[in-house]
């Protein structure tokens, strides 16, 4: 049975402020600083660290989104530890010095696909636009990140 043209015209023609007004979707990738549960204002988002079994609430204020990835690689550390490493691009690297230099000893939330993938906390100011996430983490576990993390960037 065919539907007649004017019942689709006028599904659309109801559907269409839906349509337009459908929120922007989630960013795919974002970094942001973790804060007190209790702060207004505070967005929770899942962890998918498993540290916790808690989400982890987070500002607002997005410092990094996929925009600013150059690229993400596996490496070590000059003790030989295994650590992500991520490139910046050009144009956020003067930014993210200034956010690094202002929040030292802060925990930060990595967050893709709408979980926590690290909350690593910002041991000095990042002012090259290199990032060194570092911790007990083994080989495979660093290349599993990269990996999340590559799928983000401009460069690769």
């Amino acid at each position: 049975m065919r539907t007649p043209p004017f019942y689709l015209l006028i599904s659309v023609f109801f559907l269409l402020p839906s349509i337009l007004q459908a929120e922007e979707p989630l960013a795919l990738f974002q970094v942001r600083q973790v804060i007190a549960d209790d702060t207004p204002g505070a967005e929770k988002f899942p962890d998918g660290t498993g540290v916790r079994n808690a989400p982890y609430a987070v500002a607002k204020e997005v410092l990094l989104d996929a925009s600013d990835l150059q690229s993400v690689r596996a490496g070590v550390d000059h003790s030989g530890h295994p650590q992500v490493l991520i490139s910046l691009t050009e144009s956020s690297r003067q930014a993210w010095a200034r956010t690094t230099q202002e929040s030292l000893g802060k925990q930060l939330a990595i967050i893709v696909d709408g979980q926590v993938l690290l909350a690593p906390v910002l041991q000095s100011p990042i002012p090259g636009g290199q990032i060194a996430i570092t911790g007990n983490y083994s080989t495979e576990e660093v290349q599993a990140i990269a990996a999340k993390l590559q799928r983000f960037t401009a460069g690769e």
